[in-house]
């Protein structure tokens, strides 16, 4: 059996992508509003995706792609798990607020609360 030191690791860490976490300023707006559990429409970063309502998150649908992704919204203390690449293979376990699709649906569903209570307010 081989003892793996502390140089051994180091070396197999350098050789070890990392990708930055995804950016807070990427930028989403809904050009279709969700209402109750009716599909919205969400651009994130120019590109608009079908956003579905489900049993436990939602289902992100890539109008240019055709590419679909689940987002868990009941994963765990805060934590939304997607099913896309980016999130399975980078930030599972290591970027707590998730991948683009993550982040931007966080945000879409914040302005639509905060709209919906400004509404109830006026």
């Amino acid at each position: 059996m081989t003892a793996i030191t502390t140089a051994t690791v180091a070396r197999v860490l350098s050789g070890i992508k990392t990708t930055p976490p995804a950016q807070p300023g990427n930028r989403c707006r809904w050009l279709v509003s969700l209402s109750g559990r009716l599909p919205g429409v969400l651009s994130i970063n120019g590109t608009p995706y079908t956003v579905l309502p489900l049993d436990s998150g939602y289902r992100l649908k890539n109008h240019a792609s055709g590419a679909e992704y689940d987002i868990d919204t009941e994963w765990g203390e805060g934590q939304w798990e997607c099913s896309c690449p980016d999130f399975l293979y980078r930030r599972q376990w290591k970027d707590q607020l998730g991948c683009k699709h993550c982040r931007a649906l966080r945000a879409g569903l914040a302005a639509l609360n905060q709209a919906a209570a400004t509404n109830a307010n006026a």
